[in-house]
């Protein structure tokens, strides 16, 4: 029997245990806010997993079959510190970035990676990856 095509689904969220309005929930909301502030979009609101396990359970969005959801935090971790590593001492990879989308830009995308980095590592906040299907 042919199996079903899934997509995984990414997203980052704060901790369930980081406390709503306390100095690290204000840290840890940081990425969401710095990535809306440089996008076309809307304030990227944080999501918990059991809202998006909810939002994906809502028959009225049609059916989905979520498989699993795993905790990618520390995958996440190393590409951040891979990327930040890349842009700070790779010499033309770097130049390119620069010549692109000026100093400014570079400097806050290297700003962001190692904020985020650092929140993950502290456990402030944490990426998903869970899969779905029709």
């Amino acid at each position: 029997m042919p199996t079903q095509p899934s997509n995984a689904l990414e997203f980052t969220s704060i901790s369930p245990t980081v406390r709503r309005y306390s100095t690290a929930h204000v840290l840890a909301t940081l990425p969401f806010v710095l990535s809306s502030q440089h996008s076309l979009g809307s304030l990227r609101l944080p999501r918990n997993l059991t809202q998006v396990l909810g939002t994906l359970a809502d028959k009225s969005l049609g059916s989905l079959t979520v498989h699993s959801a795993t905790n990618v935090s520390t995958l996440h971790y190393q590409e951040l510190l891979k990327m930040y590593r890349r842009i700070s001492e790779d010499v033309d990879f770097r130049k390119m970035l620069v010549d692109t989308f000026g100093v400014q830009r570079w400097r806050h995308q290297r700003f962001y990676l190692a904020l985020e980095a650092a929140l993950v590592r502290q456990g402030l906040i944490e990426k998903w990856a869970i899969q779905v299907s029709k």
